[in-house]
């Protein structure tokens, strides 16, 4: 059965985006992401016509990830239920964290010596990580909090979740991961309930 063209771009981004965090962008050939996509190698070529292609349709991924969060956020009916989703929705990428590292850290470190292309997606990649801070000033400050305290409380809560993939990473256990996030949303549920 033929795969439609569609269907075998998204395959190849989707193998690229998990090769790339699992060994790292310079240890992934195209074969190997054909391969994880089981799509022929030729195919590649007609679909990303360099590998920094594949490296900008993985950070879109984590783009997307990222809104993806923020979309099923937006359904909450207050800035801490907003909050407490945006938490959830990053906790659950501790598993992955706790075997290969934060994806979006990964791609971004692997990408910063490349060349112009490969910086491109790793612009993507600090847009992903922006976004997610962002938007918990923005709840943060729709719960009444100033915006000074809450660009400051978003950073904490950014290097937490950050730092706490980094040693998920190196415990080889998602616990600091997760441990990391809800002590930062606890913290950011007491800043609200300060400014009430």
């Amino acid at each position: 059965m033929r795969i439609p063209a569609r269907d075998r771009r998204e395959r190849l981004a989707r193998a690229a985006a998990d090769l790339f965090h699992q060994r790292g962008y310079d240890a992934v050939s195209l074969r190997d992401i054909a391969a994880g996509a089981g799509i022929p190698a030729g195919a590649v070529f007609y679909h990303f016509p360099t590998k920094a292609a594949l490296a900008t349709a993985a950070a879109e991924a984590q783009l997307n990830r990222a809104e993806e969060i923020l979309s099923r956020a937006a359904e909450g009916r207050s800035p801490e239920e907003r909050l407490t989703i945006i938490a959830a929705g990053l906790s659950a990428g501790a598993p992955l964290a706790a075997r290969y590292g934060c994806p979006i850290q990964r791609l971004a470190r692997d990408l910063a010596n490349g060349g112009e292309a490969e910086r491109a997606a790793r612009d993507i990649c600090i847009r992903a990580a922006t976004l997610l801070r962002k938007s918990v000033v923005a709840e943060l400050v729709a719960g009444g909090v100033a915006a000074d305290r809450a660009e400051a409380a978003a950073r904490d809560f950014t290097a937490r979740w950050a730092g706490g993939a980094v040693l998920a990473f190196l415990a080889g256990d998602p616990a600091p991961m997760t441990d990391g996030i809800a002590a930062a949303l606890n913290d950011l549920r007491t800043l609200l309930s300060g400014s009430r």
